[in-house]
């Protein structure tokens, strides 16, 4: 949470100014951490997702940005992605344990839509379905996320 962070940052900073002799005391000694991590009270309305997706632009962003919610993976999950893990013909995402959170394989049905996306994409002499270079998957959540603007 960035209040917390931005906490620890200041006391980062005032415990340094104490060593330097140019303050007495650490003013955010004794002030509160935020509790982090509780359930998400929020989700997007069907007007909002319907934006995001017809925002989307067609490329390796826009497609993950369409296949978290009809998946129900994570961004890290499908930017990672690798063709070998994907099978048209079951029309399954197989994930490896190791790319999982719980540390459990997990198998993805996929449907049509899902399908559409996947079969579209290009594929280029590597083994990520995602991403700018030969040896990683995915990486440009930054600069990716810039949607297309509608007139």
């Amino acid at each position: 949470m960035a209040a917390n962070r931005a906490r620890s940052a200041l006391s980062g900073f005032f415990a340094w100014a104490m060593g330097e002799g140019i303050c007495e005391n650490n003013p955010v000694i004794g002030s509160n951490k935020r509790k982090e991590n509780g359930p998400r009270e929020r989700s997007l309305s069907d007007a909002e997702a319907a934006s995001v997706w017809l925002a989307a632009r067609d490329n390796d962003y826009g497609h993950i940005l369409k296949l978290i919610p009809l998946t129900g993976c994570r961004r890290g999950e499908l930017g990672g992605l690798k063709w070998s893990e994907i099978d048209f013909e079951a029309r399954t995402i197989t994930l490896p344990r190791e790319r999982i959170k719980n540390g459990k394989e997990h198998v993805v049905p996929l449907a049509g839509a899902e399908i559409e996306i996947l079969a579209g994409i290009e594929r280029r002499d590597r083994d990520h379905v995602f991403g700018r270079t030969r040896l990683a998957g995915f990486s440009g959540w930054a600069k990716g996320n810039e949607l297309k603007t509608q007139k």
